[in-house]
């Protein structure tokens, strides 16, 4: 694998950090059980990771993600990582969202962040917009789903097909597969359990939506679905609530699941008779 050395980008109260990762089958091989690499074509991927805020560990999981996600596919990442001057606060407008046309060069946007206390209507409903418009497909991960729910709009929740009121205690989880034939699932076991866990309680799935795997919430006593798929006017959208410990997401479980649903976002794992289309809008 080769690297090219990280350019950092300083801003006034940011740090933007360039990591271009890129993958050559010479340099890291093919493992006789690598079944994502065999699947996907071989064309470069580049992906905008747009990551930082509160209670979570960004810094780890943006270097793991990035790495390990590189690793399994040829995707070479931009990763703005932001947390803004009071990161507790979680109300931090990332600034490479309100630059004009952020969105050109890149294949997907990966969100990892945090920004639960957003209430911008229009800062909000922008981002959305731009993958609406250009149809540019996204990967969500955990808090992602929780930040601009105090927001007067629920365009956000609607592009990433889901929504989240709130999560329960920590605990490991049992993620039961619900479709072992769609093409992100197909490597996934029929139950894992989480090493820890943080279960978000399942507010609404979007009609849009395609639930792929679930858990039961021991408060609540009823299964919360925590990864799925969403056809967003046209954009392809993979979103999973699992991950707010780095262990779990440094699990091989969950890199595989994460870095297929990557490739099933910009349309590198279809096959005929899975849930490949367009999907309603």
């Amino acid at each position: 694998m080769k690297f090219q050395p990280s350019k950092c980008i300083h801003r006034p109260l940011t740090v933007i950090l360039l990591i271009v990762l890129a993958i050559g089958t010479s340099a890291c091989g093919e493992a006789d059980d690598d079944r994502t690499s065999r699947e996907m074509a071989t064309d470069s991927l580049h992906v905008l990771m747009v990551t930082g805020g509160a209670w979570h560990d960004f810094e780890g999981q943006k270097e793991l993600l990035t790495r390990e996600i590189s690793r399994r596919a040829p995707v070479r990442f931009t990763v703005v990582h932001e947390d803004g001057e009071d990161p507790q606060a979680s109300t931090h407008k990332f600034s490479v969202l309100q630059e004009e046309n952020w969105h050109e060069g890149f294949d997907l946007v990966l969100y990892s962040h945090c920004g639960a206390w957003v209430t911008d209507v229009e800062y909000v409903e922008s981002i959305p917009r731009v993958h609406r418009e250009q149809q540019l497909p996204a990967v969500a991960l955990h808090c992602t789903m929780h930040s601009y729910r105090r927001a007067d709009t629920s365009e956000w929740h609607n592009f990433l097909g889901f929504y989240s009121p709130r999560h329960g205690p920590s605990y490991p989880f049992e993620v039961v597969n619900l479709a072992p034939d769609h093409p992100v699932m197909r490597t996934f076991p029929e139950r894992w359990m989480t090493p820890n866990g943080e279960l978000y309680e399942e507010g609404e799935l979007k009609e849009t939506a395609t639930p792929l795997a679930h858990a039961m919430d021991r408060e609540l006593n009823r299964y919360m679905v925590n990864v799925w798929v969403n056809h967003y006017h046209g954009a392809r959208v993979f979103g999973t609530t699992i991950g707010h410990h780095t262990e779990t997401m440094a699990d091989p479980v969950y890199l595989e699941m994460v870095t297929r649903g990557l490739l099933w976002a910009a349309g590198r794992l279809d096959d005929p008779g899975t849930d490949g289309g367009p999907g309603p809008e």
